[in-house]
C-alpha cells in the first residue's frame, strides 16, 4: 500500500474507509514499523512540548514532519530527525509569533479626541479624560501618555505639575504616574505629582497612592533602595530626603474685625444753660457759613465765657475746617467729643479723621476712626468709614489688616455706596 493510505489512517484510524489499511497492517511488515515509529514520535512531541503547548493531533504532527521531511529521502523520520527539534522549532515559531495587542482606550483632551500622546500645557491650564481619570496640567508642563488599556493606564511626567482625580481600579488594573524614576500608583484617590528637574513630590487629597522607586543605573543603593512608600490623604512625599510628613493644618479664616470696647458716654456739663440771645447768635451763625473769618472771633469770644456751650464747639469747630484752620479745628473737635452725645460726638471723630489723613498723620487718623466703628453706625457710614480706615493702613504698611477691613465692606456692606470704592481700593493693593 502507498504512503497515502498510511497517512489517511494517522489522521483518523477509526474511519470507516480504513477497515482496508487495518486488514493489511495485519499483514505488512513495513506499514506497521511506519505506523509504530509515527505513534512513538507523537508521544514524544506531546511530551516536549506539554507546558507550553496543547497537545498536538495527529494530523498536525504528520503535516509538520511533512515539512521537514525531504521526498528523496525514503528512510523513517526517526533514523534523521528527533522529536526535540521539531519541538524546538515549535517553539520558535511560538516566540517569534506576536502576542495578541491590547485595544486602546479612548481619552480626550480638552474635550477633543486625543491625537498626540505627548501633551504641552504651555500658558494654559489643561485637561487630559481617560479611563474613568481626570488628569488636570498645570500651566508649562509636559506629559506622555504612554499606556491607555483596560488593564493599565502609565502617565509620565515630564516637567511641571499635574493633579489627578481616579476612580477606583479593580484589582488587576493599574493606573501609574511615572516622574525622575519615582512611580505612584493608585487605587482610586484625588492628589497631585510635581516635577522639578529630578525632585518629585506627590501630595494626596483623597484615599492613598503607593509610591515606588528602583536604583537609577549609577545610583548607590540607599534612598533607592526599592522601598515603598504609602502615602495617605492629608500627606506628602518628596523624593529628595525619601520621606512622607503630614500636612501643616490648615489655616483658619481671618476673623472678622472686632470693634474695640464702647466707651462711656461722657458727663455732660449741665450748670450752663444758653439764654435766648445766646441762641438766636447761634443761629445767625449757623446762617452765615460765608462769613465764617469774623465769626472764629465772635465764638473764640463766648467761649472763653461759657466754655461748656457744645453747639458753639460746634460752630467754631466747623468755620475753622471751613477756613483750612487744620490744626485749630482738630482741637475744637476734640473738644466738642467731650461735650456732646455721641451722634454729634462720632461726627467730630470722622471730620477729625479727615483732617487727620489730609495731614498724612495715619497712626492719629486709625485710632480715631476705630473709635468711631465702636459704635454701631448706619451700614452707609460704617462703610465709608471702614474704607477710610483702609486707606489710612495701607499708608501704614498694614496690608493684611486693611484687606481685611476691605473684604467686610465687600462681604457684608455690599449694597452701600463704598463697596464700590472698597472694590476699587482692593484690585488696587492685590
Amino acid at each position: 500500500m502507498n504512503c497515502s493510505a498510511v497517512q489517511k489512517y494517522l489522521d483518523a484510524p477509526t474511519a470507516p474507509e480504513n477497515a482496508a489499511f487495518l486488514t493489511h497492517l495485519a499483514t505488512c511488515a513495513d506499514c506497521t514499523a511506519k505506523v509504530e515509529s509515527w505513534k512513538k514520535f507523537s508521544a514524544q512531541f506531546r511530551e516536549a512540548t506539554a507546558p507550553m503547548l496543547a497537545a498536538p493531533t495527529q494530523g498536525e504532527v504528520r503535516r509538520l514532519m511533512d515539512k521537514v521531511e525531504r521526498p528523496q529521502r525514503r528512510v523513517l523520520w526517526p533514523m534523521f530527525v528527533t522529536a526535540g527539534a521539531v519541538a524546538a522549532a515549535l517553539i520558535l515559531f511560538v516566540v517569534l509569533k506576536p502576542a495578541p495587542t491590547e485595544p486602546e482606550l479612548p481619552a480626550t483632551i480638552d474635550g477633543i479626541a486625543l491625537v498626540n500622546p505627548h501633551l504641552e500645557s504651555n500658558d494654559t491650564v489643561r485637561t487630559l479624560e481617560v479611563s474613568a481619570a481626570k488628569i488636570e496640567l498645570a500651566k508649562n508642563s509636559s506629559v506622555k501618555l504612554t499606556k491607555r488599556t483596560a488593564k493599565s493606564v502609565r502617565v509620565e511626567l515630564d516637567r511641571g505639575a499635574v493633579s489627578l482625580a481616579v476612580a477606583h481600579r479593580a484589582p488587576d488594573q493599574s493606573f501609574t504616574v511615572v516622574a525622575a524614576g519615582w512611580e505612584a500608583h493608585v487605587v482610586g484617590t484625588q492628589f497631585s505629582v510635581k516635577r522639578e528637574n529630578e525632585k518629585v513630590e506627590v501630595h494626596v487629597t483623597e484615599g492613598q497612592v503607593r509610591v515606588t522607586s528602583t536604583a537609577p543605573a549609577g545610583e548607590p543603593a540607599g534612598l533607592f533602595d526599592g522601598r515603598g512608600f504609602d502615602v495617605r490623604a492629608g500627606q506628602t512625599f518628596r523624593s529628595d530626603d525619601a520621606k512622607v510628613i503630614d500636612d501643616p493644618p490648615a489655616k483658619q479664616p481671618e476673623p472678622e474685625p472686632l470693634p474695640p470696647e464702647p466707651e462711656p458716654e461722657p458727663e455732660l456739663d449741665t450748670r450752663w444753660t444758653p439764654s435766648a440771645k445766646d441762641n438766636k447768635d447761634l443761629e445767625r451763625w449757623k446762617k452765615s457759613p460765608g462769613q465764617c473769618s469774623k465769626h472764629i472771633v465772635e465764638v473764640r469770644g463766648r467761649l472763653a465765657k461759657t466754655p461748656s456751650w457744645s453747639a458753639a464747639w460746634k460752630v467754631l469747630a466747623d468755620c475753622q475746617r471751613l477756613t483750612s484752620a487744620t490744626d485749630d479745628a482738630i482741637v475744637s473737635y476734640t473738644r466738642l467729643i467731650t461735650l456732646s452725645k455721641r451722634d454729634d460726638a462720632d461726627r467730630a471723630r470722622l471730620l477729625i479723621a479727615d483732617l487727620l489723613q489730609q495731614k498724612n498723620e495715619h497712626a492719629r487718623a486709625e485710632k480715631t476712626l476705630r473709635e468711631y466703628l465702636a459704635h454701631k453706625q448706619p451700614p452707609e457710614l460704617e462703610a465709608s468709614a471702614r474704607v477710610r480706615l483702609a486707606k489710612s493702613l495701607l499708608a501704614l504698611g498694614k496690608k493684611k489688616e486693611a484687606k481685611t477691613e476691605l473684604d467686610y465692606v465687600m462681604k457684608k456692606l455690599s449694597n452701600t455706596s463704598a463697596a464700590i470704592q472698597a472694590l476699587e481700593l482692593s484690585n488696587a493693593n492685590p
